[in-house]
Formats: structure tokens, C-alpha cells, sequence
């Protein structure tokens, strides 16, 4: 198919199209004419991964380049795709970066913290952080984006004043990670070769990240109206 028809069969703008092609996101069309080219399945499937990255999981796409060329390695695996998933371009909390054609005005950075962490009240709370994850046996680097960003967390709840509830909470949402970690595996494992193994690793990823608040929130507020029955 042409493009224009490609455009609308996804739905995606050309202008946002020719982008993703311009940045190596999307594998050339096939030339019909020196000015033409031709779109099928496969160019349909990686704009859709492309899109489900950017847009689902909020990543900013340098770091969707990164986990592409992990997903097209001559043998990947599920964890090299999470690693890169998770720790290319500074880790999932970055800012995503918005595609050039559909915005005019650049987003500001976000000021730096004048308060960088550091002293005992942080070091408290990265021990908490660790201790969970090693009494569970779980291989974890203390270095890694994800421990930082519970060590943050953990560190604003205590600072509140809500030191249990931070310590009971990361237990509760360990056990419920370990459980849906277990169902992902699965459905990772079950793959038909190396390369469908490491899409479902980031589609496991993706589709948990997005689902994991928004289903906790609901949860939340059915326990808290369960007394009230």
C-alpha cells in the first residue's frame, strides 16, 4: 500500500510517518518508483510497537530506538530487551520527548532538584528498598533506574511521616509483582522463537506499567468503601 493509504490504515499522520522512517524507527518501503514506495504487515507491526512504546509505555524515542535494536539482535532474549527498555536514555522516568510535527513548542525541562539525595534519611530509605528485594532473593543491581525511584518515593513517604505504610505497602506491591511477574513469564516463554519471546517481554512490560495504577486506584477505593457496606 501507499503511504497515504498506510497513514490511514494505522492511523498515524504521514508527517509522523516520514519522521519515524527519517530515524531509522521504521525499515524502509519497498520502491515502486523512483518516487514511490510500497507499505505492507511488516512496516504495519513496527509502527504499532513503535506507537505502543511511545504512547503506552511513555518512552522517549531514542530510548524506542534502543530497544528496537535489541528487539532485531541475530539472537535476543526477553531480559536484554527489558534491560534496554528500562535503563537506555536515563530510565523509564524520563521525560518522553514529543514527535516534531505534531508539536510546535517544545515542552520545558523540569528544574533540577536543588536538594539531591544524599545523607542518612535517604540512606534509610534505599536500605528499606534493598532489604525488601533481598530477603526475597530477587537479583537486583542497587544502582539500577528502578531502585532509585523507590528509594524517592520510600524517602517522600517517610519524610510525611507514613514510615510503616511504606514499608508495609512495598511488601504488599512485591507480593503482587512477584504474582503477576509469574503470569508474564509464561506468556513470554511460550513464545514461537527468540524474536516473538523478546516482543512479548516488551509488551508484558508495557501492558503492566500501564495497567498497574490505574488498577490499584480502583482497588484502593473499593477497600476503602468496603466498611462503609
Amino acid at each position: 500500500m501507499r503511504i497515504g493509504e498506510f497513514s490511514r490504515r494505522v492511523g498515524v499522520p504521514i508527517p509522523t510517518i516520514k519522521y519515524y522512517l527519517r530515524q531509522g524507527l521504521l525499515p524502509p518501503g519497498i520502491l515502486t518508483s523512483p518516487n514511490q514506495a510500497s507499505y505492507g504487515p511488516r512496516h504495519e507491526h513496527r509502527l504499532r510497537l513503535v506507537r505502543a512504546l511511545s504512547e503506552l509505555g511513555g518512552v522517549p524515542l531514542a530510548r524506542v530506538r534502543a530497544v528496537l535494536k535489541a528487539m532485531t539482535e541475530p539472537d535476543p532474549t526477553p531480559l536484554g530487551v527489558l534491560r534496554a527498555l528500562r535503563e537506555q536514555d536515563g530510565g523509564p522516568d524520563r521525560e518522553r520527548k514529543p514527535v516534531p510535527e505534531l508539536h510546535s513548542e517544545p515542552e520545558p525541562e523540569p528544574e533540577p532538584d536543588p536538594h539531591p539525595d544524599a545523607g542518612p534519611e535517604h540512606d534509610r530509605a534505599r536500605a528499606v528498598v534493598l532489604e525488601t528485594f533481598t530477603r526475597r532473593g530477587w537479583r537486583i543491581s542497587p544502582d539500577a533506574s528502578d531502585v532509585r525511584k523507590l528509594t524517592t518515593a520510600v524517602l517522600a513517604v517517610r519524610r510525611l511521616g507514613h514510615a510503616d505504610l511504606a514499608t508495609a505497602a512495598l511488601d504488599a506491591y512485591a507480593d503482587a509483582g512477584e504474582r503477576t511477574a509469574r503470569v508474564e513469564a509464561r506468556y513470554i516463554a511460550e513464545g514461537r522463537d527468540p524474536r516473538q519471546r523478546a516482543e512479548r517481554a516488551v509488551m508484558a512490560a508495557l501492558l503492566g506499567e500501564a495497567l498497574q495504577a490505574s488498577v490499584r486506584r480502583l482497588a484502593l477505593e473499593e477497600a476503602v468503601r468496603a466498611p462503609a457496606r
